[in-house]
């Protein structure tokens, strides 16, 4: 009998990485938020999938060059005594991503919108300073 290339005799891959990944999420480590980073013109455009979360529950920060996009997932329990979950995937904690860009964005005009699950981000570039000549006295 031939064993798949992507099996193990004792335990199948997907199911070691799935017992992996899932003891670092329990654990508390953030996951990471997949995005799509775009150049249009003077402009980025970030494009990041965050299913399942408010609004209200996700953040961005600008410092220079680097973008920081946090979001969390607060576990909400039935709050009636006579209700119980008895089995659940649903996703719950944080998720995370940072990413360096090649120009420092422009804080004052960039903008955020968050619909259906994908939060776009446009990050103008910051203009360059123009240089000073100095006259020599």
């Amino acid at each position: 009998m031939l064993t798949p290339v992507f099996y193990s005799r004792r335990m199948p891959v997907s199911t070691l990485f799935a017992d992996a990944f899932g003891a670092m999420q329990r654990e508390g480590t953030a996951r990471a938020i997949p995005f799509e980073v775009t150049a249009k013109g003077q402009d980025y455009l970030v494009t990041a999938d965050l299913p399942g979360y408010r609004k209200e529950d996700i953040a961005v920060e600008i410092d220079a060059t680097r973008v920081t996009i946090r979001a969390e997932v607060r576990d909400e329990k039935p709050a009636d005594g006579e209700v119980r979950v008895l089995y659940s995937e649903r996703a719950t904690g944080r998720a995370e991503r940072s990413f360096e860009l090649a120009h420092e964005i422009d804080e004052t005009r960039a903008s955020a919108r968050y619909v259906d699950g994908v939060l776009t981000l446009v990050l103008p570039k910051k203009v360059a300073e123009t240089r000073k000549l100095l006259a020599i006295q």
